[in-house]
C-alpha cells in the first residue's frame, strides 16, 4: 500500500555533488531519507573525493534503493550538477549540499508551491548554523533572504547577492531546462542560475517556514573555493547587466566611487558600456579615473532616463537613497539597483 501511495506521488529529482563531505555526509542524507515527501531519487556525483564520502555514499544506496551514485575526477561542482541532472528521471528539479540538512517537510513544501503552474520557482526559507558559533553576517544574509516575499522585492535585489539559494530552490523540469539547466556562463554557478531564473520571467513563490538548514565550516566552498571570490560575483554581474538590463534609450548613471564603484567603472569600460559616472565626494568630483571625467550628481538630472546603479557600501547611506528616489516615483528593480 506504501508503496502505492508513493507511485502516485510526482517524482522528484534531486541533484547532490558531494566532495569530501565527511563529516557531514550521513547526518545529510538521514535528513533526505526521512523526508514526508517519499517519491523522490538522489542523484549523488562524488566530485573526486578523497576521503570516506564514497564509501558513505555506498553504504548508504545497500539501504536505499531511491539513491544513484556515480563518480568523477574532480572537476568541479557545475560538471558534477550536470552528471547528476543527466541521469535525473524526475518531473521536478532541486539540489541539495552535501554539508546542509533538509527539515522534514522541505520537499513536499516546496513542491505544493511549484506544482501550482508553470513558471513556478518554489524558494525555501533557510537558516545558517554552526557547530561551534555562527556569524553575525551569515545570519543578516538568511534573514535578509527570508524578508524578499514577492517576485518584485527578490528581483529588485538580483545585483546585491544571489537571491535564490542554491539548495532550497524546486523547479519544474520544463521551466529548468528552458532556462538552461546547470549550462552556466561563469562562476558562481547558482549566481548564474539566479540571473537566468530571471531572465526567463520565473515567477518566485517563498515558503512560510524554514526548510533548509546552511551549515557553515572552514571548508565550506564559498569559503575556499576561488570561483566564489568576490571578484568572480561582480564579473557575473556586470555580464549580466550588459546582456540582460541595459535598457533602449537609458543611459547607465554610476554613483559612488569608492572601491567597488571604481571596479565596475574599470569593467563598463573594458565591456564598452557607455555610462555617467558621479558621486557625491565633492574632493573627488571633477576628476578622471581611467580616463573617465566623474562629477557630482546633476541636479537637472532626469532620472527617468537613467539606469542608475548605486555603488553604496554604508547601510545608512542606502535607506536615504532609496527614500530619496522613492521620493521622486523611482522604482527600484526598474529604475535603480544597489550593487553593494
Amino acid at each position: 500500500m506504501e508503496d502505492y501511495l508513493w507511485s502516485m506521488q510526482a517524482l522528484i529529482s534531486i541533484i547532490f555533488p558531494v566532495r569530501n563531505a565527511e563529516p557531514f555526509l550521513s547526518q545529510c542524507l538521514e535528513s533526505i531519507k526521512v523526508q514526508g515527501w517519499k517519491n523522490w531519487e538522489l542523484l549523488a556525483v562524488d566530485d573526486g573525493s578523497t576521503d570516506a564520502s564514497w564509501s558513505l555514499l555506498e553504504a548508504a544506496q545497500k539501504q536505499d534503493a531511491r539513491i544513484q551514485l556515480t563518480r568523477q575526477p574532480a572537476l568541479g561542482i557545475t560538471p558534477a550538477l550536470k552528471a547528476g541532472f543527466a541521469l535525473a528521471k524526475g518531473e521536478y528539479i532541486t539540489r541539495m549540499d552535501a554539508d546542509d540538512i533538509m527539515l522534514p517537510t522541505k520537499l513536499e513544501t516546496l513542491f505544493g508551491l511549484c506544482s501550482s503552474g508553470p513558471g513556478k520557482l518554489a524558494i525555501g526559507k533557510v537558516e545558517y548554523f554552526h557547530d561551534l558559533a555562527l556569524g553575525e553576517g551569515y545570519r543578516k544574509y538568511a534573514e535578509w533572504l527570508n524578508s524578499l516575499s514577492t517576485p518584485e522585492k527578490r528581483w529588485s535585489q538580483i545585483f546585491r547577492e544571489c537571491v535564490v539559494p542554491s539548495p532550497a530552490w524546486m523547479l519544474r523540469r520544463t521551466d529548468f531546462e528552458k532556462c538552461g539547466g546547470f549550462e552556466c556562463f561563469d562562476y558562481p554557478e547558482d549566481y548564474d542560475l539566479c540571473f537566468r531564473l530571471f531572465q526567463h520571467k520565473l515567477d518566485p513563490v517563498l515558503s512560510d517556514e524554514i526548510l533548509h538548514r546552511w551549515r557553515d565550516h572552514p571548508a565550506r566552498s564559498s569559503r575556499t573555493d576561488p570561483n566564489y571570490a568576490d571578484n568572480r560575483f561582480l564579473d557575473l554581474k556586470l555580464h549580466y547587466l550588459k546582456e540582460l538590463f541595459i535598457p533602449a534609450g537609458k543611459e547607465i548613471l554610476l554613483w559612488g566611487a569608492g572601491k567597488k564603484g571604481k571596479r565596475i567603472a574599470r569593467d563598463l569600460i573594458n565591456y564598452e558600456v557607455e555610462f555617467l559616472w558621479c558621486t557625491n565626494n565633492r574632493e573627488k568630483a571633477g576628476k578622471q579615473i581611467y580616463g573617465k571625467n566623474l562629477s557630482e550628481i546633476p541636479k537637472s538630472t532626469k532620472w527617468k532616463n537613467h539606469l542608475t546603479l548605486l555603488a553604496i557600501a554604508s547601510p545608512q547611506d542606502q535607506l536615504h537613497l532609496r527614500t530619496q528616489f522613492e521620493q521622486l516615483s523611482l522604482k527600484e528593480g526598474t529604475d535603480f539597483y544597489f550593487f553593494a
